[in-house]
């Protein structure tokens, strides 16, 4: 493969260490980055190439695979929106699990257990967007 044009895939996916794949044939660019697509629907795919002088390329997975298969629009519109909402879910996650470790500090500090049970729904209400208006 050190002769024809090759290309890598870096996938990220929430609460993940990014993954390097590859070297994989240009000419196989579309086919690979639709099992990729399929298989890693959560992950952010970025494709890293080198141009004629050696240095690195870097073009996100979901667009490269517009720019080569004009057909495959929607198939890389569905997967920019399954990442985002996979990362947007861990963001939340990662909110929610700050919250219940203060409210764990706080019983531990021993704090009134009912206080601290309220701040936890209203911090978890807050991060979700769902206020209860009763």
């Amino acid at each position: 493969m050190a002769d024809e044009a090759a290309f890598w895939l870096e996938l990220r996916e929430p609460g993940c260490v990014p993954q390097g794949k590859g070297p994989f044939p240009a000419a196989l660019t579309t086919k690979t980055l639709r099992e990729f697509m399929e298989a890693r629907p959560s992950a952010f795919i970025t494709v890293v190439s080198f141009d004629a002088y050696g240095r690195p390329m870097f073009q996100d997975g979901p667009e490269t695979l517009m720019q080569a298969d004009g057909r495959s629009t929607q198939r890389a519109m569905r997967h920019i929106a399954s990442s985002k909402a996979a990362f947007e879910t861990g963001e939340a996650l990662t909110k929610i699990s700050s919250a219940i470790d203060r409210y764990h500090a706080a019983l531990t500090a021993r704090e009134h257990g009912g206080i601290a049970a309220d701040r936890l729904v209203n911090a978890v209400q807050e991060i979700m967007g769902k206020h209860w208006n009763g």
